[in-house]
């Protein structure tokens, strides 16, 4: 968790200055479940964040297409997938549109996972 204050720290100091919307939140994720946000990026810009979780998690940034493709269990194309790991960062360049922010558990349906994440979006 070190690393993740480390991280927010960062995301905190590249968000001043710029068009940025930062948060920084502790999700509780059921065994099979997952949290999701959408951000509507009305031109070009940057995606960055960092997750820290008790285990592992996947994470994904997606668009409204592959999202609907995810929700349904089908197959899907993400700009970030972080694979099942209990840390790590991202940093994506996101063209205009609706994208995407994921935190899932659908893959375990015995464990809980608690994760602590920070993101912004930067223009």
């Amino acid at each position: 968790m070190k690393k993740f204050a480390l991280l927010t720290a960062l995301l905190l100091c590249l968000s001043i200055g710029a068009s940025a919307q930062y948060q920084k939140l502790t999700l509780n994720l059921k065994p099979g479940g997952h949290w999701q946000t959408s951000r509507n990026f009305t031109r070009v810009g940057n995606f960055v964040g960092a997750f820290d979780s008790n285990t592992d998690v996947e994470v994904y940034v997606l668009d409204t297409y592959n999202f609907a493709a995810w929700s349904r269990g089908e197959s899907f194309s993400s700009v970030y997938s972080s694979g099942r790991t209990s840390k790590g960062n991202f940093d994506v360049r996101l063209g205009k549109g609706i994208w995407y922010f994921v935190v899932s558990n659908k893959f375990s349906y015995i464990s809980s996972k608690t994760v602590g994440i920070a993101y912004s979006a930067h223009y």
